[in-house]
């Protein structure tokens, strides 16, 4: 049996974090280590996972990086394989853990594995839509392998479709402690995991999604932070997609933004509010208002990309992508 370690940054997690360490504690396969890396917490998150038999690690916060804290982690645990979680993912079964070990222990050439994320419960409809907007759409509980595309179908990727076939996120995955000691995590704002998946994927390893192994992980954000994110996510997939994906002639980086694509979100998500039944004047108004916020931010991250300095100093691009 490997032994199998989870790694969580935190940064004043709030009561709601025992929830998440609780549902760990039950899991029917339970993890022979967790580790805790703390970045400043000032609301006793770190006593709280210790009352769970947590390791806690306590780093500063200005020393804080998706990529670098997470890299230090795996290298301060000692698992054969390291599941990566956030302080807000809950495990939504006692087989979460399990059915990650499992798709690895299957499938001996991947080097990760990942879960399916549901809405937290009492989640409103627009943060419904987005969690499973961005979850792969699946037919029952199977493991699916992603593997690098051909070259043929790699010259016309799309943004999207580098998203997809690439998909991977350490909000709740698992990867192989020998795969990381030749690829660590890149030190990167944003997307340093699409940005793994890419990496490892290019050297020949697969990645599999396990819609078996669930967690609830979903947020309610405000307009501000929609438009941020939707920016830093564009800039971030816009820079992986040219250093993966070779220019050809007549071939133009997708601009996505256009007036027919938010349409269509718009459209879709009104229909679904209306076949559950939720959609009202207000939730209607709140529909258009965060796909144009959102819209705003891709536009803004294509210009950004076409220019060579880009729109904004190094130190505004830093502020914007804080906190996301």
């Amino acid at each position: 049996m490997p032994r199998v370690s989870i790694v969580i940054p935190t940064r004043n997690a709030g009561p709601s974090f025992a929830a998440t360490l609780d549902a760990i504690a039950t899991q029917d396969r339970p993890p022979d280590e967790l580790l805790i890396i703390d970045s400043g917490s000032t609301d006793g998150t770190p006593e709280r996972a210790e009352r769970f038999g947590a390791r806690v690690m306590a780093i500063d916060p200005s020393a804080f990086g998706h990529g670098r804290t997470r890299n230090a982690g795996i290298a301060a645990s000692t698992g054969d394989l390291v599941v990566l979680t956030v302080q807000d993912a809950i495990p939504a079964d006692g087989q979460w853990l399990s059915a990650l070990v499992d798709a690895l222990t299957a499938h001996p050439h991947a080097a990760g594995a990942y879960s399916r994320s549901l809405p937290r419960h009492g989640a409103g409809f627009i943060e419904r839509y987005l969690a499973l907007r961005d979850t792969p759409a699946t037919a029952g509980d199977a493991p699916i392998e992603q593997r690098w595309p051909s070259s043929e179908r790699l010259a016309a990727l799309s943004l999207d479709e580098l998203r997809r076939c690439c998909a991977f996120t350490d909000g709740s995955s698992i990867l192989r402690r020998t795969v990381w000691a030749q690829c660590p995590l890149p030190d990167v704002a944003y997307a340093e995991d699409l940005a793994w998946s890419i990496a490892v994927m290019r050297r020949g390893y697969s990645i599999v999604h396990v819609p078996a192994s669930r967690v609830y992980h979903s947020h309610h954000r405000s307009r501000w932070y929609e438009l941020r994110r939707s920016y830093i996510d564009r800039r971030a997939l816009l820079a992986l997609h040219a250093n993966v994906v070779p220019p050809t002639e007549g071939f133009d980086r997708p601009a996505v933004g256009s007036g027919r694509e938010v349409q269509g979100l718009v459209r879709d998500m009104t229909a679904r509010a209306r076949a559950e039944g939720v959609l009202t004047p207000r939730l209607w108004c709140e529909i258009r208002a965060r796909v144009l916020v959102g819209a705003v931010g891709v536009g803004l991250a294509n210009l950004a990309a076409r220019r060579a300095n880009g729109l904004w100093p190094p130190q505004f691009e830093r502020w914007l992508a804080h906190g996301i």
